[in-house]
């Protein structure tokens, strides 16, 4: 018996389709790889083996999408560049760089001094226990007289005694006044802290910086003056501890004088708890969570007010998940979740690896060796390994008797396939544009690491003249266009926007 359309629909909403690592040698990745090893040359990057670089170029590459997108969008009053950091992933950055609570390199400070002598070692510390130590110490060696190591170590009372300034007290500035902090600078430079956890801040390179960060303080810095930008942005000049190739020569301008919104930002939280339905076990994990929202919901509005985007962001369901919390239950997993009468909990018994996945012609060779699939309201899908319910899964809403692997890397035959039924695809969806997507063509940053399975249900062009691929996702009618997105199609890589061209298959009657 034949599959109509809507037949096959049914039958390829059962599972999406699942990640693999696949490595593409196109042109796109020989410029890359050329980018990469100029980029290890101007560094003097060097790894240990082939594993580690191939790791390292992976995120080299992904940093380098994301900084030529945040720049191609032409209108942010700051610029990233490709620095030093550019191999890191943020979380990576965030650990080597930021999460201690000691001041970091402020002008001529000796860190050393604090991290052996005072605090948690390289766990960090208080810039006011810090002060206190070198009171106490009657003054601090150079940095070029004691080197800091960025290792947890017993102080070195020989050097500690050799002493370049010492202070007799500190001053804290009232707290959440930034007209204080400005007496404050205008008289001496002043040891501030600062989040500065987020990737634009890692990638910084120019301008006044007004980007989506929130409270979370992680870094010391030192805001050595402040002024006003030509085009009349005011900013405070801060001293960064990342030395000269960051930034404007190792400072960042920060907006100054901007408005607080803690109040209002707990509001919105209450209200998106509300309306989704969210709770929380405690005070705890409540105040957790809303620090993330807080975060997410600064990064959206950034995205948004930037304006010339062909895509728009929003304060979605997933906005109290962090993108790598949002990854590990969304995506990363072969498995397909919950399409539109999709019948996952048939491959994840019975098929591949349970809850860590699968592929999806694997999906399909089930569906044939079962003789059929029931429909997901038959069979629901609990989201835990289990053994196959066999009464259940002989009830069969739909069945196929083969199916098609699409041409890798070709998104005319992608296109020729797409024409005829709809088609599962395999994306790279990690990136935080595509957890918050929410209407408009999405061109956003995106590498070729597949973690998550879609369908590929129709293809269009928009009123500017963008052609895109209409597709099918499952994380609810209330992400993206009521629960699709419009992805760029014809791009110039061959494996299409986000791989989305790499792996594609459907099924055949």
């Amino acid at each position: 018996m034949s599959l109509d359309r809507s037949l096959i629909l049914v039958a390829l909403l059962v599972f999406g389709i699942w990640a693999c690592n696949v490595t593409s040698r196109t042109l796109n990745e020989e410029t890359m790889l050329q980018k990469h090893q100029q980029w290890m040359a101007r560094y003097g990057r060097q790894y240990k083996d082939d594993i580690e670089r191939e790791t390292r170029f992976k995120i080299f590459k992904n940093n380098v999408a994301y900084v030529e997108s945040f720049n191609d969008v032409g209108n942010r009053g700051y610029k990233l560049s490709v620095n030093e950091f550019a191999d890191q992933t943020n979380e990576e950055f965030k650990a080597i760089r930021n999460g201690f609570k000691v001041p970091f390199g402020l002008v001529s400070s000796r860190t050393t001094s604090f991290m052996s002598g005072e605090d948690q070692g390289c766990e960090g510390g208080y810039m006011d226990d810090g002060f206190k130590f070198i009171v106490n110490n009657k003054g601090i060696n150079t940095e070029a007289g004691y080197p800091y190591q960025a290792t947890d170590a017993t102080c070195n009372t020989k050097k500690e005694s050799v002493h370049a300034a010492k202070i007799t007290g500190y001053e804290d500035v009232p707290a959440n006044d930034e007209s204080a902090l400005l007496k404050a600078v205008a008289m001496q430079p002043v040891s501030v802290a600062i989040d500065a956890g987020e990737s634009d801040f890692q990638f910084y390179s120019s301008g006044v910086f007004n980007g989506s960060c929130g409270t979370e303080l992680d870094h010391g810095v030192t805001a050595v003056g402040y002024g006003t930008s030509e085009d009349g942005i005011k900013y405070w000049l801060v001293k960064n501890s990342w030395g000269t190739s960051w930034g404007e020569e190792g400072y960042i301008r920060m907006q100054r004088d901007v408005e607080a919104k803690e109040e209002t930002m707990l509001q919105k939280h209450q209200q998106w708890m509300a309306r989704y339905g969210r709770q929380y076990k405690d005070d705890i994990e409540r105040e957790t969570r809303f620090k993330i929202f807080k975060n997410n919901v600064a990064y959206v509005e950034s995205f948004n007010d930037a304006g010339n985007r062909g895509y728009k962001l929003s304060v979605n369901e997933f906005a109290d998940q962090t993108n790598e919390d949002f990854k590990a239950i969304r995506n990363g997993f072969k498995v397909p979740y919950g399409l539109v009468s999709a019948r996952t909990t048939s491959f994840m018994s019975s098929e591949d690896q349970g809850c860590e996945g699968g592929y999806m012609d694997d999906g399909f060779k089930f569906i044939i060796n079962n003789k059929g699939i029931d429909t997901e309201a038959g069979y629901p899908y609990q989201a835990a390994d289990a053994t196959c319910n066999t009464k259940k899964e002989s009830v069969h809403a739909a069945k196929i008797t083969g199916y098609e692997d699409v041409p890798a890397n070709d998104e005319s035959a992608l296109l020729k396939a797409v024409a005829m039924q709809p088609v599962s695809v395999a994306i790279d969806a990690g990136e935080s544009d595509f957890q918050f997507y929410s209407s408009g063509v999405f061109n956003g940053t995106c590498g070729t690491e597949l973690d998550h399975g879609v369908t590929a249900v129709g293809y269009g062009a928009s009123e500017d003249g963008i052609k895109y691929w209409l597709v099918k996702n499952s994380w609810g009618t209330s992400w993206g266009e009521e629960g699709y997105i419009r992805m760029q199609r014809d791009v110039e890589a061959k494996e299409g926007l986000c791989g989305i061209a790499m792996m594609a298959s459907y099924p055949t009657a």
